[in-house]
């Protein structure tokens, strides 16, 4: 087995401090803590390191002693006497010590998540910890200080190829303003006012243009979802079967023929399409943490074809299940946080659909992004926040209000619900009246 450890690295990077601490500490704070060495010794060495830095005071073998007179004295003083090791490869160091960190704790957590399945632990709840905090470990390995100069060529270029922008959702007007779907997006909407299948309107658009979605539902099972895509993507009734359809004969007249062969012609072509379509649906009901480990699970599998998962659905918020004990807000709240991390991880967006809290049918007036059902916070973690609402003079004519975006301006975007083939069809002009409470 493979030694997860290296005294070697250690002692490279604590007597690197000790030569020169201006150049390498700041090197080693922005990657390392003290938990990351393995020797007792010198996680005490480069805790006390930290500390003399953080107080501006010098670093050298003097004050390391001088903070804890326990800590042997000719150990400390052969640290900077190495000629095994030099300053300048300070930074490999610390990565090398990084990833046998992140190695060990890595083990840890196996074996911590096997002693507890064979003490008896409830199996879900122990694999639901197990993936998150393997997740958290990945996380937080992300990311470090770069320099703009190597990030502007790569931002320049998608700007000019457009790539720059978020996920397209195939309606143009909302296109036009959201420039596509980036980070947590939250489209609220009152019981029954049809989040799910506008949700649904977007994927399959979205699935037309070659992109790849995967969409959780907690709501409904896969058939119902599949049965809504299919007639979206038909643009026919679906409800009646062809038994029904012959029955009905009489009341079609002498063109019945032609409507019905019309119908089957539309479905067969409708099940074509959405065959192809890149669309994954899991209706199981996911905490966060394994809706994570799916989709990166499934964004590895796509990528292996050469493709890739371009958006997550999530339908919706409150059906979310969790193991947190804390008050509603918090784990809703918390929940909300952990799919923004996904998002962020992953690099695509996460499309969220919530309820809309009761209190707000109190006021006569406009949504606010913190009219959520059971908690505010999801509103502040989000990119964008929307209300979808229809016309109570015309329940067909509907909005989709944004009222927060943190890439630019506030929009209004109006939508024809053809309820025949539950299909949203965007207009150039609708008529914004807010649900009269």
């Amino acid at each position: 087995m493979k030694l997860m450890f290296s005294r070697d690295i250690e002692t490279s990077i604590l007597g690197s401090i000790l030569i020169d601490p201006q150049y390498c500490m700041p090197k080693c704070l922005e990657l390392i803590t003290a938990a990351d060495f393995y020797e007792e010794t010198h996680i005490t060495i480069y805790s006390i390191m930290v500390k003399l830095f953080s107080e501006n005071k010098p670093i050298d073998c003097i004050s390391v002693l001088h903070a804890n007179k326990e800590l042997p004295v000719s150990y400390v003083s052969s640290l900077s006497d190495s000629t095994n090791y030099t300053i300048k490869n300070i930074t490999n160091y610390v990565k090398e010590l990084k990833e046998l960190s992140l190695q060990r704790q890595a083990m840890y957590r196996i074996g911590l998540l096997k002693q507890n399945l064979e003490a008896g632990a409830v199996v879900a709840e122990e694999i639901d910890k197990f993936v998150q905090d393997i997740s958290d470990l990945k996380i937080k390995d992300k990311g470090g200080v770069v320099k703009v100069g190597k990030l502007v060529k790569g931002v320049y270029d998608k700007i000019n190829l457009g790539t720059g922008r978020g996920v397209l959702t195939g309606y143009d007007n909302l296109d036009f303003q959201m420039r596509g779907m980036k980070g947590l997006v939250i489209i609220a909407a009152d019981t029954k006012i049809g989040k799910t299948t506008f949700a649904l309107n977007i994927a399959e658009r979205m699935s037309k243009n070659g992109k790849n979605i995967l969409f959780f539902s907690l709501e409904m099972g896969r058939e119902e979802i599949t049965e809504r895509l299919l007639a979206i993507t038909a643009a026919t009734d679906i409800k009646s079967s062809l038994l029904e359809l012959e029955s009905d004969r009489h009341r079609m007249g002498d063109e019945a023929d032609i409507i019905i062969g019309n119908i089957k012609k539309q479905r067969l072509e409708g099940v074509c399409k959405l065959s192809d379509y890149g669309i994954w649906i899991d209706d199981r009901t996911n905490t966060t943490a394994k809706m994570s480990a799916v989709a990166r699970s499934l964004k590895f599998d796509i990528e292996r074809q050469g493709m890739f998962l371009d958006a997550i659905m999530v339908d919706y918020l409150q059906f979310i299940p969790s193991t947190l004990k804390d008050q509603r807000e918090i784990v809703v709240g918390s929940m909300a946080d952990d799919l923004k991390r996904l998002s962020k991880e992953l690099g695509i967006p996460v499309i969220l659909l919530s309820q809309v809290n009761k209190d707000s049918h109190k006021e006569k007036r406009k949504y606010r992004a913190t009219d959520l059902r059971e908690s505010a916070r999801p509103a502040h973690t989000a990119d964008n926040v929307m209300f979808l609402f229809n016309n109570p003079e015309d329940m067909n004519d509907y909005t989709l209000s944004c009222v927060a975006n943190r890439h630019g301006m506030l929009y209004d975007n109006y939508f024809r619900f053809k309820r025949d083939i539950i299909t949203f069809e965007e207009v150039e002009n609708g008529v914004d009246k807010r649900p009269a409470f």
